[in-house]
Parts: C-alpha cells; structure tokens; sequence
C-alpha cells in the first residue's frame, strides 16, 4: 500500500512539469554578452534533464550512470533561480562541455520545476566562451545560445 501511494506521488510530481499552460517552444534570440563576435563551434540537440538550483543526489547518480556507458550524449540543465544564471553541460564518457546559457527564457523560468527536475528537449549553438576559462584534457567550455525549449 505504501508503495502504491508512493507511485502515485512520485507520478504526480513528475507530471506538475509538464501540466503547466506555457510548455515553452522558439527561444528569443539574444547574443552572449562578448566584446567581440565568437566563432560557433557546433549544434546541439536532443532531450536534457532540467533542474531548478541544484542536482539532487539521485538524479545525479542517474547521470552518473548514463555518462559512464559513453555511447551516447547526455545533457543537462540548471537553472539557479538566485542569480538567473544557467549551465548546460554536454556529456559523453568522460568528456565534457559545459556552458552559460546566454539567453535562457523567461517562460523557463516561470515552470513549476520538481526537486528531482523533469526533461526537456532543447536545442542550441555552441560558440567559444566570451570569457576563456581554459580547458582541462577532458572539459571544454563554451556559451550556449538556445533556439527552442519545451518541456517534455
């Protein structure tokens, strides 16, 4: 019985993403904030785990999990609603590539977000960072401009 009505809360939790009228759709175009024009370096597309704040420990284990088969990309987004700041990261093995979202939507940020996040599907261009931070053998940074974001 209690599993039951955990099923049934976990259920709904996972629903109150996808219930709400905006589910998103075309991202307002906005450049990244640069002093000069940067080069894109790739496209990216695909279904991405969507957080409010933080990962919690067993969404990030999942990850964990996906990341460490390698045989295909993983992506996430967070969105800190402190700063209005958000990250997406790319992942695939041990390889990395991590990014502010330079024009994440406001409509995003008005969703009723789970702790344990939801998916999304986006897509996105990768341009080479405003602000370099280097790079360490498996970590690449970029700025990510968003074309499309919709709840799942």
């Amino acid at each position: 019985m209690k599993r039951i009505i955990f099923l049934a809360v976990a259920a709904g939790i996972l629903s109150s993403c996808a219930k709400k009228s905006d589910s998103g759709g075309e991202v307002p175009y906005k450049p990244c904030p640069c002093e000069e024009v940067k080069t894109m370096l790739d496209k990216f597309q695909g279904e991405a785990y969507f957080f409010r704040d933080f990962i919690p420990e067993q969404e990030d284990l999942q990850i964990r999990t996906e990341l460490s088969n390698g045989s295909h990309k993983v992506y996430w987004i967070v969105f800190d609603s402190k700063t209005g700041l958000s990250e997406l990261t790319v992942g695939q093995g041990v390889q990395r590539g991590i990014g502010e979202i330079c024009n994440f939507p406001e409509f995003a940020e008005e969703w009723n977000i789970p702790e344990n996040g939801c998916k999304v599907y986006f897509e996105a261009e990768g341009f080479e960072a405003c602000a370099p931070k280097g790079g360490i053998g498996t970590i690449s940074y970029f700025d990510f401009i968003l074309k499309n974001l919709k709840r799942k």
